[in-house]
């Protein structure tokens, strides 16, 4: 493993990160949600983040095979299960694949789903085996983005789908605001829209969406700053003070970020060349 991937492994492994995470930063999906409505919940926008991507996805693939890379809890692969589709989750964590495969096998949904541990900088997977490759805000702890599309590319068929939604850097984005940002995951940088069709154009792919939202990364980080401060008393039984100031700066740096346009958000979809 890259340290990049020692780091987030050792990080999402910890009992207090699965404890945030679970209990606050929306239960089964956590990644930015859609806040397209006044006063809708943590859970219930991130829910829609993975219901706007199935729609997405259905008018180019109505059915088949799909692997989720960096799937945490699984909330995604059990909605797209939901939806006929056979999910691989690949994901690094295997305090986070546990309470995966418990939820899922609960749901019944154990026919499905597949949970495997795993980089996705380093797949463990034959060539040509997946419709679509599906990710919600992984790609941004890699430290070899690049390779990750490189990967993405040999397990997808020809002709199959990259669809995901990241968290990305703007041109006019500050060096120093993006080491601030970066310092707090164990990167040296993030990736970009740009650089994102940089990689799939060296791979032949062809671009099928870019749709940015970086008002709701905005919202979103602003939403979990603002449960962390109603339920402080609450958290602080399952995370140190130190665990929960850590994040409150972080999540804040996020939100000023979002809205002075250094860093954006939102949907990107690629395809494989036939």
């Amino acid at each position: 493993m890259s340290n990049a991937v020692e780091k987030a492994k050792e990080y999402y492994d910890s009992s207090e990160a699965d404890n945030f995470y679970y209990h606050v930063w929306g239960g089964t999906d956590i990644h930015v949600g859609l806040y397209d409505e006044p006063g809708v919940d943590i859970a219930s926008a991130s829910a829609k983040t993975v219901e706007f991507l199935t729609s997405r996805m259905k008018r180019l693939l109505p059915s088949g095979v799909i692997l989720d890379i960096g799937s945490g809890y699984g909330g995604a692969a059990r909605h797209l299960a939901d939806h006929g589709y056979l999910v691989d989750c690949l994901n690094i964590s295997a305090v986070q694949n546990r309470r995966n495969q418990e939820l899922t096998q609960a749901e019944g949904l154990h026919d499905s789903i597949r949970v495997f541990e795993g980089s996705f900088q380093e797949m463990p997977f034959e060539n040509a085996v997946y419709d679509v490759v599906w990710s919600q805000d992984a790609i941004v702890h890699s430290s070899d983005r690049e390779r990750v599309f490189q990967e993405v590319d040999r397990v997808l068929k020809p002709g199959g789908y990259f669809i995901f939604t990241d968290l990305m850097a703007t041109p006019e984005c500050p060096e120093d605001v993006l080491q601030n940002l970066v310092t707090r995951i164990h990167l040296s940088d993030m990736g970009s829209p740009e650089r994102y069709s940089l990689y799939a154009g060296k791979l032949g792919w062809s671009n099928v969406e870019a749709d940015l939202k970086p008002e709701h990364a905005a919202s979103h980080y602003k939403a979990v700053y603002n449960e962390i401060e109603t339920r402080r008393s609450e958290l602080e039984r399952l995370c140190s003070p130190d665990y929960i100031n850590t994040m409150e700066s972080g999540l804040l740096q996020w939100v000023e970020a979002a809205k002075s346009g250094h860093i954006t958000w939102g949907v990107l979809i690629f395809q494989k060349a036939e």
